[in-house]
């Protein structure tokens, strides 16, 4: 004798089809049914079958029900507004001055400038000398700069 187990609730094609629905999609597709049912009110004559209002009803549940496909995952419908976004995005950007603070203005205008408060360097006729001796004679001298910017000096003959 043989057993089979037969599970307690079979499903079928139908049961399928609509679990695998989101909310997004369902709410495309009864806006679809809406908009046809409204053609069919509002359109002459009034509540009967006609051709006239048959081929934009189907017209417009063929277009409206295509944007609730799924493709990767997501519907059709987030990808035209994607791309409609990127159409609308702005195509030149200008860069406008950047606003100061008023407070950090008026403080910086009370202060003297640093440059005034700085004791300058004089040299001596020997050092200025030295110097100009220095700038001649590079090709004693090499030059590095660091990652940091410091500047080194290597005396190549003496």
């Amino acid at each position: 004798m043989r057993i089979s187990i037969i599970p307690a609730q079979i499903t079928t094609v139908e049961d399928k089809i609509t679990s695998s629905l989101n909310l997004t999609q369902i709410i495309i597709l009864v806006m679809a049914l809406v908009l046809s049912f409204l053609i069919y009110l509002v359109v002459p004559p009034f509540l009967k079958f006609s051709l006239l209002k048959i081929i934009p009803i189907i017209i417009l549940c063929s277009s409206i029900s295509s944007l609730a496909i799924r493709i990767d995952q997501d519907i059709v419908l987030n990808y035209l507004i994607l791309y409609f976004a990127f159409l609308v995005r702005p195509k030149i950007y200008v860069l406008l001055p950047s606003i100061k603070n008023d407070s950090y203005q008026e403080s910086n205008e009370n202060k003297e400038p640093l440059r005034q408060n700085q004791p300058k360097v004089i040299f001596s006729p020997n050092q200025a000398y030295q110097f100009n001796n220095l700038a001649k004679d590079s090709d004693k001298y090499v030059f590095k700069f660091n990652k940091k910017g410091k500047l080194y000096v290597q005396v190549s003959n003496i």
